[in-house]
């Protein structure tokens, strides 16, 4: 993690949004986290997401997602990123693909994160998003390779001619990291009667950062429920609220009031035992007389 780096702001995005060349390592970007997570990005008309077609990097890499909660908040700021940067239309089909890992048991781990924060980066016009986010409308607009996809402008054609070369670059890199996978995969004992993770190794340090991003994204999931229970409560919560403080004043009124009149009355029975008693004596003294 990089402490030193900043949020993007709007105009930042938008550049991005609208610049050929910035829009291509967006792209780039992407397909290097889904193949970090085991997964491939198969269409980008569409932004299908598919499992890597090599089963041990596929396995090896699920398992390390499913296992470490870390990656589930990274999932979150990628969901919103593609938003922001204008791959909107690329949510929705990475969403639907965690969502049938989960399904599968495959991802079992990532129910909450899937429920309680993937999912929402899709509902764009609720409150809690848009108090999340910041967005406006316009800060979803279309990235320019959409453009030039759906045109197949001579930039485009290039972009898949490189697109070509570069896969088979990365495949040549892949073969011995593929290789050392397929070996850990058989190590770990995958596909045999032992579970999966119970042979994965993780050292302390590793072990901290998890819980401590566990812990963080605990937090944040109660702060996201009582802001969404607010939400819901709306002004009933403040209207409430209110009506019972003004029931407590009125009962503490009624209770002094009632005080007071005790008090007078108290008073006025005295000052009338007083006055009886005082009347009383002058005839009493006359017949001892």
């Amino acid at each position: 993690m990089n402490y030193e780096s900043e949020a993007l702001d709007k105009d930042e995005a938008k550049i991005i949004r609208e610049d050929w060349k910035r829009a291509v390592r967006v792209i780039k970007s992407y397909r290097m986290m889904l193949n970090f997570y085991g997964m491939i990005l198969v269409d980008e008309r569409t932004g299908e997401i598919g499992r890597h077609p090599n089963l041990a990097h596929w396995t090896l890499r699920s398992r390390n997602m499913d296992y470490s909660s870390h990656n589930h908040l990274r999932v979150n700021r990628i969901l919103t990123s593609l938003g922001q940067l204008g791959f909107s239309a690329w949510k929705a089909p990475l969403v639907a693909f965690l969502e049938e890992q989960v399904k599968l048991g495959e991802l079992k781990n990532c129910k909450p994160s899937l429920t309680n924060f993937w999912k929402q980066t899709l509902n764009v016009n609720s409150k809690k998003y848009a108090q999340k986010t910041l967005e406006v409308a316009a800060d979803r607009e279309p990235s320019i390779f959409f453009y030039h996809m759906e045109n197949n402008t001579p930039l485009f054609q290039k972009y898949l001619e490189n697109k070509a070369k570069e896969d088979q670059e990365r495949e040549e890199r892949e073969k011995e990291a593929l290789l050392e996978a397929e070996a850990e995969y058989k190590r770990a004992g995958y596909g045999t009667e032992k579970k999966a993770g119970k042979n994965l190794k993780k050292g302390k340090k590793e072990e901290k950062e998890e819980e401590k991003e566990e812990k963080k994204e605990k937090e944040e999931k109660k702060e996201e429920d009582k802001e969404e229970k607010k939400e819901i409560k709306g002004v009933e919560v403040d209207e409430a609220e209110r009506r019972d403080k003004n029931e407590e004043l009125a009962r503490e009124e009624k209770e002094k009031e009632e005080q007071k009149e005790d008090s007078e009355e108290r008073k006025t029975t005295k000052r009338k035992r007083e006055e009886e008693e005082g009347s009383s004596l002058p005839s009493e003294k006359k017949q001892k007389a």
